[in-house]
């Protein structure tokens, strides 16, 4: 099922929306906006291949916003595990690269980008897998060492 990008207000303007890039960074680990509950199951897991694994493949998130697009669990395991900094993949969220989709069996039948972003800046969050997002670009999979987060 496809969620609909173009309902509601937009968070920001069209020229900022313009550019398809994405780029890497370390980010605070305060500075990340969650939109999507986590399943504690799935974050033991997450948890378990960071120390296993000897580190973490970089989550990816709006680059105006800050808001995770993918990543939750990771993200909670890094916070669990005392870093002070995430691996971000920074992307233009309103760009059309960028899809959003409902994942089968979603509580929630039409969300919006601008709605993700929403929530994320609120206080509230999703129920997990709720949002799925696809991108017209590759991402690394390498794997950043935990000893750079910390």
């Amino acid at each position: 099922m496809n969620a609909d990008d173009s309902a509601g207000e937009k968070v920001r303007s069209p020229e900022v929306a313009s550019s398809a890039s994405k780029e890497y960074d370390l980010v605070p680990i305060e500075s990340l906006h969650e939109h999507e509950a986590i399943d504690p199951e799935n974050l033991l897991l997450r948890e378990r291949d960071i120390l296993d694994g000897g580190g973490v493949v970089p989550i990816v998130a709006d680059r105006e916003h800050l808001v995770i697009l993918n990543g939750h669990h990771r993200f909670n395991a890094l916070k669990r595990l005392g870093c002070k900094r995430v691996p971000v993949y920074l992307v233009d969220y309103f760009s059309p690269s960028v899809h959003l989709e409902l994942w089968p069996g979603s509580p929630v039948c039409r969300l919006s980008k601008t709605d993700v972003i929403k929530m994320g800046l609120g206080r509230g969050v999703f129920p997990p897998k709720t949002t799925r997002h696809t991108f017209k670009f590759r991402f690394s999979r390498q794997k950043v060492p935990l000893a750079e987060l910390m």
